[in-house]
């Protein structure tokens, strides 16, 4: 059937439906909105099946052009980081282990978690981004005028993600040059790790000269606490307060029952001796320094026996005291415990130059491109392109067929809409 054939054949189904509406059928007024079937469709696709196969030859030949010979082939390279496992390496000490991590928030130590958010915000710094376009003159690379649109461009072309179980940090590079990808994600590396180490330093001065003052006033006020508890054990005479009172007690205790014992031979002898007796005057005098013992024992003041006794009257003003300025000198002693491993470690870490980024693995030149996906976009495309040429032919087509039913003053009207509408006109 050639297509003069065709052609009457599909013009004859076309007056037919149109000379079936015009006859006063009830649905003729609803014709503009017939349904299409399949039949149809399938008939207007074999009608126009030329014109559908040169439109999507087309679409696939500027495809092909775009994608294969005009858009550049990207390289994806990547370098695979970690965190040091001991950040600081005094940390690795028994002596101050559990004085450093105790104080994490002065910046001396830290989880790999922390490390991880820092590598990343340094990497994608300006700092860095800059020192990476001047190093592979990437102004000239990517045809910019401004290094302000380097950054921005380079920046889109750098991934930074974690790996697995974040422990571990990807630095995924893109370039239109295999070897230069590479060159950039290794450069990042380095720069990371500069950078670290610097700020890491920087860190580690402040630090320390935080803590230098903190240790040279801890020392201050632990000399000031050993000299006043020193003053106090030169006027009270106490060295060890417990073992102290506890001889005090038990001395005085000794005293009282002397005392008792002699006040029961007094008044024995008073019995059947006379007031001139001089074993009674004896036991008399002996009774009488007893009690003065007993006295100066009560007020502070005891003989060369008991000179190391604390006073027993001033005891609770003395306990007090005492309790006091060992208190001060303990915690003074222990802020000092404290403060010596770490303001060393921080005067170390200032001085540390070593590296503090670990590469597990290097990045090395890509043998095939990574973008973009050039056959799955061109059957994506292709697929597309058949299924828009499909419908709008089967939309022109019924747009004719509808535009046949319509009458001459309808007619008019939408030629005016059109050429209102014209590009042109709109222009104007």
């Amino acid at each position: 059937m050639d297509k003069e054939t065709r052609m009457q054949f599909y013009n004859r189904d076309v007056d037919n439906s149109l000379g079936t509406m015009s006859q006063g059928h009830p649905l003729a007024e609803k014709a503009q909105v017939r349904q299409i079937n399949l039949i149809d469709m399938a008939y207007v696709i074999a009608h126009y099946r030329r014109s559908i196969v040169r439109f999507v030859t087309l679409t696939l030949i500027l495809t092909v052009i775009l994608f294969w010979i005009i858009l550049p082939r990207w390289y994806k390279s990547t370098a695979v980081i970690m965190p040091p496992k001991q950040k600081n390496s005094l940390s690795l000490l028994g002596s101050f282990t559990r004085a450093a991590s105790s104080l994490r928030s002065l910046g001396i130590g830290g989880l790999p978690s922390d490390d991880l958010a820092e590598f990343q915000t340094i990497l994608l710094s300006r700092r860095v981004m800059e020192d990476v376009v001047r190093k592979f003159d990437l102004l000239t690379v990517y045809d910019l005028d401004s290094i302000e649109k380097a950054v921005k461009e380079l920046r889109s072309n750098i991934e930074v993600t974690r790996g697995k179980e974040d422990v571990s940090l990807e630095i995924i590079t893109y370039d239109t040059q295999p070897e230069r990808s590479a060159a950039i994600a290794n450069y990042l590396v380095e720069v990371l790790n500069r950078v670290y180490i610097e700020l890491s330093v920087a860190e580690a001065r402040s630090n320390r000269e935080f803590l230098e003052l903190r240790y040279k006033q801890n020392l201050a006020d632990l000399r000031k606490a050993e000299e006043d508890y020193r003053r106090f054990q030169e006027k009270f005479k106490v060295f060890s307060l417990p073992d102290q009172m506890k001889a005090a007690v038990t001395a005085v205790a000794t005293v009282q029952a002397q005392i008792a014992l002699k006040e029961v031979e007094l008044g024995v002898l008073s019995r059947s001796a006379s007031a001139e007796n001089p074993e009674r005057e004896r036991i008399q005098y002996e009774l009488q320094e007893l009690r003065k013992q007993l006295q100066a024992m009560n007020d502070g003041k005891p003989n060369e026996k008991f000179n190391f006794l604390p006073p027993l009257a001033r005891t609770p003003e003395i306990g007090i005291e005492y309790i006091r300025r060992y208190r001060e000198l303990e915690i003074q002693g222990k802020i000092l415990e404290l403060l010596m491993p770490l303001y060393e470690q921080a005067r170390i870490e200032e001085q540390r130059n070593t590296p503090s980024v670990i590469v597990l693995d290097r990045a090395v030149a890509a043998e095939k491109a990574s973008k973009p996906k050039r056959l799955i976009l061109t059957i994506a495309i292709t697929f597309c392109s058949i299924i828009l040429a499909v419908l709008f032919t089967v939309y022109r087509n019924r747009a004719r067929v509808l535009a046949s039913s319509l009458s001459t003053e309808e007619l008019n009207k939408l030629l005016f809409i059109k050429q209102e509408f014209h590009w042109k006109r709109l222009l104007r």
